[in-house]
């Protein structure tokens, strides 16, 4: 068996420029409060017969306070309000796979963490809060028509 490989030719492409910067909306949370938020209604969405669970999150956030709610394929709804939490922004809905939301939260090593919704089609930069480490996580939405 043969491999080929090329090199790259050239300087590699700068990913800062790709990769959106938190902006001005910031959603503060507690990381287990938010679990707990998104791990009650979780359980009651059924298994598909791959092994899927299709669990959907809106995170409505505005001036006044932000909620979450779960929707799904099978009705499971659930109004909550995520609290404690502080969100400083532009009021919005973003919809997002519930399973890669925990999944990412469940990773981060911080308690507080600041969520940046960047609007409903862009991806949401989530930094832990202290200390700051520099690391940004990246999560997109899905499409809400």
């Amino acid at each position: 068996m043969t491999a080929w490989s090329r090199e790259v030719e050239g300087p590699y492409p700068d990913y800062r420029r790709v990769l959106p910067e938190p902006g001005g909306n910031r959603l503060r949370v507690d990381r287990e409060v938010m679990l707990v938020l998104l791990k009650r209604p979780y359980r009651h969405v059924p298994m598909t017969k791959d092994n899927l669970r299709l669990g959907f999150v809106l995170i409505e956030v505005n001036d006044t306070a932000p909620s979450a709610r779960l929707t799904g394929p099978v009705g499971v709804d659930a109004d909550e309000p995520i609290e404690p939490a502080d969100y400083v922004g532009e009021p919005m809905k973003v919809l997002f796979a519930i399973e890669r939301l925990m999944a990412l939260l469940e990773h981060l090593p911080n308690q507080v963490v600041n969520l940046h919704p960047t609007g409903q089609l862009g991806p949401m930069v989530v930094e832990p809060d202290w200390p700051r480490t520099g690391y940004r996580f990246y999560i997109m939405p899905i499409r809400q028509d």
